[in-house]
């Protein structure tokens, strides 16, 4: 018999106090996750775009305003692979501290 997982995306009441419109809110969230976990956010914007079922443009446009808001922070790694050098983007939240319930929930 299969087991079906159900994941669920966890959204900080905190984001609803802002001005953030609901794509937003879920891109932080979707990073924010990563970062709980210890890792940083390498979803590509075709990635997003596929889980939220918007274009790339879109999400492109939306990473770009949470950027420059100060939501989250975007930086480049370039690497390398026989000889061929590519840039991978990585996302991080901005001021992201592991909230006490959640690290007595790990530990």
């Amino acid at each position: 018999m299969e087991t079906e997982i159900m994941k669920f995306l966890k959204v900080d009441k905190k984001y609803f106090n802002n001005k953030l419109k609901p794509l937003e809110i879920l891109i932080v969230a979707q990073v924010e996750e990563f970062n709980q976990n210890g890792c940083k956010c390498y979803l590509t914007n075709k990635q997003f775009a596929d889980m939220l079922n918007v274009g790339t443009a879109t999400v492109a446009r939306t990473i770009d305003s949470l950027v420059d808001s100060g939501y989250l922070i975007r930086n480049t790694q370039v690497i390398t692979d026989n000889g061929q050098a590519s840039r991978m983007r990585y996302l991080s939240v901005a001021n992201f501290k592991k909230s006490f319930a959640y690290e007595r929930i790990i530990n």
